[in-house]
Formats: C-alpha cells, sequence, structure tokens
C-alpha cells in the first residue's frame, strides 16, 4: 500500500470544514484544509449570529464534544440572549450576535495552530477514485494530493451564482470565485447533483439609521455562556442593542410594481429556497394580506457601523432595494454599503450518504454541510465534527459515530438527511425532535461527554470541568432534596397556603407556584452563582415524571433500531411490499427498521412485512 501525503482531506474552510480538521487533530490524524484563503476561516457570509431556536442545541452538542463554533462565539460576542425562557426547557435556547472580524480571526488562528493541521491555500477540481475508493485530489495549481479520506464541505462555492436584479455573478460568496470542476467530477463518478439556493439582505450604514423610530433589544443579564470549556473564561459584555422596526405598505408596493426584475419570480433563479427564511419578494408574494413584516437591526461588529437587515433577504435589483430600504421605520435615509443578493450552487442529495456521512458511491468520501442540501453555520458545524471524527474512524477500520435520534440533536439531523427528501434547505427546529424534552441545552455534556471520552476528544483540563460539573449537579440535587423549611416560614415569604410540617426545596420545587428566585432566598443566596447547574437540578426535579415517561418511549422505539437491514438487500425480491415501498427503499437504502418507517411512502404494513422478514432471519 502506498505511503498518502495525508490522512484526511478536508475541502472547505467553512464552519463545516474547520470543525472536521478539529476533530481530526485531536485524534492525531495528518489532515490537510484546502481553502482559498487561509484568512477566511469560518467567515460568516449571512447573518454574524450563532445559535436560535434548535440551532443553538446543536452549537451545544458540538461544544460538548470539543468543537470550536461555541468557544468561537463566546469570544467574538457583542451581545447574549437566551430564547424561550417563558416556555418550557425543552425549547430555551441561546442566541449570540458576533462580531463578525473576531469570529473569522479566532477560528483562523485556532485552526492555524492545531497540530497535524495543514492549511493549502488552493482550489479542489477533481477527485481521484479508484475501484470505488477515494485516493486523492486533483487541485487547480496542477497537484495532485494523495491521501485515504476526502470530507468535501464546500458551502455555496460549487457552482456558485450570484444573482442581483439581471446580474449575474459567478461567485462562491460576495466577491470571492466559485468552485469549478468538482460538480463535474462528482457526476462522473455517479452522483446525482442538484440545485438549491439562499440569500443575504442588504448591509447598511448604521450613522444612517434613525433608532428613535425603532424598538430597542438588549441582551441578558448575565449573558450566558455558550461554551463548557475555556482555557481563559471570556468575560462576556451585553454592550451591543439589536433593534426592531417594520416595512410598510409602501415597502410592499415598490417590490409589487418590481416583482418582474426579481430573479426567483423571472426564472431567472433555478435552485429552491428555503421555505423557513423566504425573500423578502416572497413574504410579500405569499403573505399579501400582511401590513407590515418585522426587521431586526442587527450589527455586525464593534468597529463598523455596518448593519445586518434580518428579515429582508433580497435578490431584486440595486435600484429597486434603494428605494424599499428607505420605506421601512427609522430608514428613511438610509444608505446601502452592499447590496442583498441571491445565491444559487449545486449540493448532493444526501441519500447518497450513509447516517455517518460517509458517501455510498466511494468509500472514504465524506460530505459534510451545504453540500448536503443544509443551512446555517450550526448545522454544518455539526455536520463537519461528524464527518472528521468518522474519516478518522474510517481509517482505523472502527465502527462510525452516529448517535441516534434520542440521543442528541445532531442524530436527529443525520437521520433526517438520510431518511427525508431533501429538495430544499433543511434547518433544525426543535419540532424535528420527537424527544426535545430530553435533548435540551442544558444537559448536552451529559449526552455526549461519554462519546467525547471514548474517541479522545478531551484534554485534562477539560475532563476536569466535566468531573466539576457532574460533582456539582449531585451535590445540588442532594442540597435541595435534604434541605427543609418550616412551612409557616415558607409561608409568611411567598403566601403558599398554611399547612403544618415542613417541605423540602425538591418539594417546592414542584409546586405549580414555585420561582427560582425562592431557592436564592431561602438559601441565603448560597446558590448564587450555580445558574446553570441550577438550572439543570430543577428541571431534573421538577420534570422527572415527564422524563421518566419519554424514556419508555425512547426504548420502545430503540427496538425498531435494533433490527438491522443489509446494505445489500434486495427490497424488488421481498413479496408483500407495495411498489412505492420498493421506489423509496431502493433509494434511500435504510440501515435499520426504525430509518425505513421514517422515509416518506413506506406504510405501516410495509414495515409489518419488513419486521417479520428481517426478524425471521
Amino acid at each position: 500500500m502506498r505511503n498518502s501525503d495525508f490522512d484526511i482531506l478536508v475541502v472547505g474552510g467553512g464552519h463545516a470544514g474547520t470543525e472536521a480538521v478539529r476533530v481530526a487533530a485531536r485524534m492525531g490524524a495528518k489532515a490537510g484544509l484546502i481553502t482559498m484563503d487561509r484568512h477566511k476561516l469560518a467567515l460568516m457570509s449571512c447573518n454574524p449570529a450563532i445559535g436560535g431556536v434548535g440551532k443553538g442545541h446543536l452549537v451545544r452538542e458540538v461544544d460538548a464534544m470539543g468543537g470550536i463554533i461555541g468557544q468561537a462565539a463566546d469570544i467574538a460576542g457583542i451581545q447574549f440572549r437566551r430564547l424561550n425562557l417563558s416556555k418550557g426547557p425543552a425549547v430555551r435556547s441561546t442566541r449570540v450576535q458576533c462580531d463578525r472580524r473576531v469570529y473569522t480571526d479566532f477560528v483562523s488562528k485556532f485552526v492555524a495552530g492545531l497540530p497535524g493541521i495543514e492549511i493549502i491555500e488552493d482550489e479542489a477540481i477533481g477527485l481521484v477514485i479508484e475501484d470505488r475508493e477515494i485516493k486523492g485530489l486533483r487541485l487547480k495549481s496542477g497537484r495532485e494530493v494523495s491521501t485515504k479520506a476526502v470530507i468535501l464541505a464546500t458551502g455555496t462555492f460549487l457552482g456558485g451564482l450570484i444573482h442581483i436584479g439581471e446580474k449575474q455573478i459567478s461567485s462562491g460568496r460576495r466577491g470571492e470565485p466559485a468552485a469549478t470542476g468538482m460538480t463535474e467530477s462528482l457526476n462522473e463518478a455517479g452522483f446525482e447533483t442538484g440545485r438549491l439556493k439562499t440569500g443575504t439582505p442588504p448591509r447598511i450604514d448604521g450613522n444612517t439609521i434613525d433608532y428613535d423610530l425603532t424598538e430597542k433589544q438588549p441582551g441578558d443579564d448575565p449573558p450566558p455562556y455558550f461554551s463548557h470549556f475555556h482555557r481563559n473564561k471570556p468575560a462576556l459584555t451585553n454592550d451591543s442593542f439589536c433593534y426592531l422596526t417594520y416595512t410598510t405598505m409602501a415597502t410592499a408596493e415598490i417590490i409589487r410594481n418590481n416583482i418582474d426584475r426579481a430573479p426567483l419570480f423571472s426564472g431567472q433563479i433555478q435552485g429552491t429556497g428555503p421555505r423557513y427564511c423566504p425573500s423578502i419578494e416572497d413574504k410579500i408574494t405569499r403573505f399579501a394580506d400582511k401590513p407590515r413584516h418585522q426587521i431586526f437591526i442587527e450589527p455586525e461588529g464593534t468597529g463598523t457601523a455596518e448593519i445586518y437587515l434580518n428579515g429582508l433577504s433580497t435578490s431584486l435589483p440595486e435600484d429597486v432595494q434603494i428605494e424599499a430600504v428607505r420605506t421601512i421605520i427609522g430608514l428613511e435615509q438610509a444608505q446601502i454599503t452592499q447590496p442583498g443578493y441571491a445565491i444559487e450552487y449545486d449540493y448532493v442529495p444526501p441519500y447518497q450518504i450513509k447516517p455517518s456521512l460517509e458517501t455510498k458511491q466511494v468509500d472514504g468520501l465524506f460530505h459534510a454541510g451545504q453540500i448536503n442540501g443544509t443551512s446555517g453555520y450550526e448545522e454544518a458545524a455539526a455536520q463537519g465534527l461528524v464527518a472528521g471524527l468518522n474519516a478518522v474512524l474510517y481509517l482505523h477500520k472502527e465502527k462510525p459515530f452516529v448517535p441516534g435520534r434520542d440521543q442528541a440533536y445532531i442524530g436527529v439531523m443525520l437521520d433526517d438527511l438520510v431518511t427525508r427528501n431533501i429538495s430544499e434547505p433543511y434547518r433544525m427546529f426543535t419540532s424535528r425532535a420527537e424527544y426535545r424534552l430530553a435533548l435540551r441545552e442544558d444537559n448536552a455534556l451529559d449526552r455526549l461527554s461519554p462519546f467525547g471520552k471514548k474517541f479522545g476528544l478531551y484534554e485534562g483540563c477539560e475532563l476536569k470541568i466535566i468531573e466539576e460539573q457532574e460533582k456539582d449537579l449531585r451535590e445540588t440535587i442532594a442540597y435541595l432534596k435534604t434541605t427543609r423549611f418550616n412551612i409557616r416560614d415558607i409561608r409568611k415569604c411567598y403566601g403558599l397556603p398554611t399547612k403544618k410540617g415542613s417541605l423540602s426545596l425538591a418539594e417546592l420545587i414542584c409546586r405549580p407556584d414555585f420561582v427560582p428566585e425562592m431557592l436564592y432566598q431561602l438559601s441565603d443566596n448560597s446558590l448564587r452563582g450555580k445558574e446553570d447547574i441550577l438550572e439543570k437540578a430543577v428541571i431534573l426535579i421538577k420534570y422527572k415524571g415527564y422524563l421518566d415517561k419519554q424514556e419508555r418511549e425512547i426504548e420502545r422505539a430503540r427496538k425498531s433500531e435494533r433490527v438491522k437491514i443489509p446494505s445489500s438487500f434486495d427490497f424488488k425480491a421481498l413479496s408483500g411490499l407495495k411498489l412505492e415501498a420498493v421506489e423509496k427503499l431502493e433509494k434511500f437504502r435504510p440501515a435499520t427498521i426504525g430509518q425505513a418507517r421514517r422515509i416518506d411512502g413506506v406504510t405501516p404494513s410495509d414495515i409489518a412485512v419488513l419486521t417479520i422478514y428481517m426478524s425471521q432471519r
């Protein structure tokens, strides 16, 4: 066997690619990161924000396994918020508005300092494949690099085409060239490819906005950390503000009058866009009865006056964008520093990958991020971590890491990718997880640290943090269960019904009239400073019945996941399956009965036939 230049080659220096090389370095692999610009790693080409509902869960999970994204968000954060605090613990999520420049600088320096990682400023234009196994990459410079595994994390660069009105620019993102050649190489290898579309809003000079006409949105006090691990924990600040404003009837009229010049409606754009993040022209058309739409004014950093208009994604001509922006409340004098645009790019429909993110057609080739039809920094980072980890396990001929839907949002996403027909950019939501009460942000480290330990993803200081948090949680729960107060004393403070005897803090937590401030006052504020641990302890006590019930549901679902389906199984040869089920099963090639159950077009009767046959085997 010939020696390779690298164990792993990663194509693309975005959020997926940087997480992939991070985990590869932790596991001792020699990896090369191929990117066009080593100073723009994990560049936030869209909104400079990390997290949000569902997405924040992914960030916490990636961080829990030693990833970069959580630490980078804390370092670059300029506003920190917890969302959905008035709702149940399953949907509480963290969101951080970041300084775009600081975020990229941090990740670029971080990756450059990783042991065993070489950054190659070049462009990959083709795959080198022998006998359905990856052997290397051809680069634009003429160099051919050999490797044992490849991770394609190409973002929006594959055949990237920017649209601003009638203007079309071949580009991977604003100001950078598109990647050419790789799509053709994938097609030659037998992959089906398609086109998707995403977009960004115009950027505005913040000095030209009348903030007095908008609604100020401050961050939280104290600001929440994303990362569990910091060598030197940064002091978080909420000095920056976001603002809320609205479009007007005049905005809608301008857009409707120019809709024929919108690439999305003129037929110029062929790719499918994200349903959950529509352009402003799409909103005006689909929701014609709405008199206005929300626009969030969000800073791009502390060292710039540039503003991101969240909610105003558009590909209208620049002159129309200028006219429309100035009809928005508070933006009557606004100056556009960069017009919004839509971008089309190539992707590989993910029915062609395994849950490990390795492709079915080519051994040792992995796909991560937008090439799989997903959208968002957080989804990309999670896939990058999984692809990097599984590429190393592939080298060692070990079983891949594929968490279940009951173990992580990462597992939910991986399963969705290989069982759903991804025809539009995929975005994570808490509603996608059927066991979301068990998959909370607060317990990400509890759920995933066993995997991190197993694969050697932690250093000594990180293992110590994990041990300390586990110890603190045990002690806090014990304190809440054993510390009791005379009910009369509690009644005096909080007006609870008269009752003889005493009440433990744990029993108090389970009362419907409980508020967390009670714990601080009754404990003489001895629990101050332990807010994160205390929140987790309260959830485990207050929702114990629901958590136990969900665990029983999870165990029942695991039974169908244990029934394996051979990768070479001929579904056409099995009588009793409906024709549509055969077609879908042959296309998606589910690994288990559980996966087969989640494929659209496969009915309960089809599952019964499959289950009986596989059980007999």
